[in-house]
Formats: structure tokens, C-alpha cells, sequence
């Protein structure tokens, strides 16, 4: 096949001048329809189908962010955080729109995250409790009143009496300081099970 000449009728004449048009940035439809996102869309990279130069939409359609209520008042309270921190910064609203999708996108990851672990526990309702680990761990953000630093506040306000002077010394009164931790923490569970 491959020490074979070709045959004239096997082969496509191809033209000695060829003239390649260049459409220029194209507006394409499939960029409009959704919301490019970090982890889907263009910004994750291109297709096969898609034009070499994309037209950036226009700041003053209406469809832009519809999906929020608020789309001024948010914008104007981007620009004042902005004008706090430094008078002289002018934002671009591809730069607001960049910090809102990007917000948009840590709110639905810590939600997702917060539905999943209520779910796992079996609770209809969303709670601060199931945010906090993916907040705590993911962002290094601490919920003021929930942190994990209040479990030794919690113990101290049930009532639960310290361990006895004398028996801290030996390995069967520190059994017995554990034992007496571990049966408190069960009750402490059964009792939040029956509400």
C-alpha cells in the first residue's frame, strides 16, 4: 500500500493559490447559552467546534446575569469595596463578572458540600454544622460560635464532674477518667438522637 503510485483517480487536485477567509472574533451562540465556569464551559478549554476568535458579548445586554436579583446593587457594592481599598482602582465589568462567577462557584461547591453532609446524617434541614468542615478546611474560615474550639465549652457546661484528686496519678484512674468521658459522650449522643 504504502510502495504503491498513486492512481490520478485516488487523489484530490489541490489549487496552487489557496485563499483562507478569516472571519474576524465570531459571536457564538453556545457562549451565550451558559455561563463559562472553572470547572466546564470555555474557560476550561476549547472544542472542536468552536471558532478560532470568539466576539466578546456586549456589557449592555440585558440577559447578562440574569439569574441575579440584585445584578446593580451587587455591582455597585463591588465597586465600593474597591474604592475603600484603593480610590485609584477602576474595575472592568469582565473583572466583575470574573469575581462574581468565582464567588457563584464557592458558594455552590460549599453548599453542594453542606446538602451532601446533611444528607449523610440524615437532616432535612441545612445547618451551620454541615458547612463548617468544608469552610473550615477548604477556605481556613472560622464560623464565629460554631468553630470546633467550643467542644471543651460544651463539656464544661454539662455539668459533668471533674475526676476524682486522687486517682490521677495511677494508669486504673486515667481508665477511669477516659470510661467516664466516653459513657458522658454516649449519652450525650442518645440525648441529641431524641431531638
Amino acid at each position: 500500500m504504502l510502495g504503491e503510485s498513486p492512481n490520478s483517480k485516488d487523489t484530490y487536485p489541490i489549487s496552487q493559490t489557496l485563499n483562507p477567509a478569516n472571519p474576524g472574533p465570531v459571536s457564538w451562540a453556545a457562549a451565550a447559552a451558559g455561563r463559562p465556569t472553572l470547572t466546564g464551559g470555555l474557560t476550561a478549554g476549547r472544542i472542536a467546534g468552536t471558532p478560532s476568535t470568539l466576539k466578546n458579548p456586549s456589557d449592555e445586554t440585558p440577559s447578562r446575569r440574569k439569574s441575579m436579583p440584585g445584578d446593580a446593587s451587587v455591582r455597585r457594592s463591588i465597586q465600593d469595596l474597591v474604592l475603600s481599598i484603593d480610590r485609584s482602582v477602576k474595575i472592568d465589568p469582565e473583572v466583575e463578572d470574573l469575581l462574581l462567577d468565582i464567588a457563584d462557584e464557592s458558594i455552590d461547591s460549599v453548599t453542594n458540600f453542606g446538602c451532601r453532609l446533611a444528607k449523610h446524617r440524615v437532616g432535612k434541614i441545612l445547618e451551620v454544622r454541615d458547612l463548617q468542615p468544608h469552610l473550615e478546611r477548604n477556605h481556613n474560615i472560622r464560623i464565629p460560635g460554631f468553630a470546633s474550639d467550643l467542644t471543651p465549652i460544651a463539656l464544661s457546661q454539662t455539668g459533668m464532674a471533674p475526676a476524682p484528686q486522687g486517682t490521677q496519678g495511677t494508669k486504673k484512674g486515667t481508665q477511669g477518667t477516659q470510661k467516664s468521658h466516653h459513657a458522658h459522650r454516649l449519652a450525650q449522643v442518645a440525648q441529641a438522637k431524641l431531638m
